[in-house]
């Protein structure tokens, strides 16, 4: 792997999660800085709805396969809270085919933790 560029990081649980979360970030630090950056709770919400709709793709494109066990129907994932706020941390279990259908607009709904409420 090294001789075509590719990192490599062992995680055998000898360390932390900050120390993993540390060894993450190094790696992958350049791609990160170029990578959209929210400043506002809004752009977070709408970053955060187009990394919940890429999970949606990446199944969807999975269960397109003739060979594919299961389907958007049955499948969970836990999609982040789109609430926008920086703290969130929060996910919630939702079949594919229950994630609100484009146009992610201010007419889609957006997934929410309990408690929580759309960006502004």
């Amino acid at each position: 792997m090294a001789e075509y560029g590719a990192h490599r990081l062992v995680i055998d649980g000898d360390s932390g999660v900050e120390e993993t979360v540390a060894a993450v970030e190094k790696i992958f630090a350049g791609a990160l800085s170029m990578g959209p950056v929210a400043e506002t709770a809004g752009e977070r919400a709408r970053l955060l709805r187009y990394a919940n709709r890429a999970v949606v793709a990446q199944y969807e494109g999975f269960f397109a396969r003739p060979w594919s066990p299961g389907d958007a129907r049955t499948a969970v994932h836990a999609f982040a809270c789109e609430c926008g706020r920086a703290d969130c941390r929060d996910d919630i279990d939702l079949a594919i085919a229950d994630f609100p259908a484009p146009p992610d607009d201010a007419a889609s709904p957006p997934v929410l933790a309990p408690g929580h409420h759309r960006a502004r």
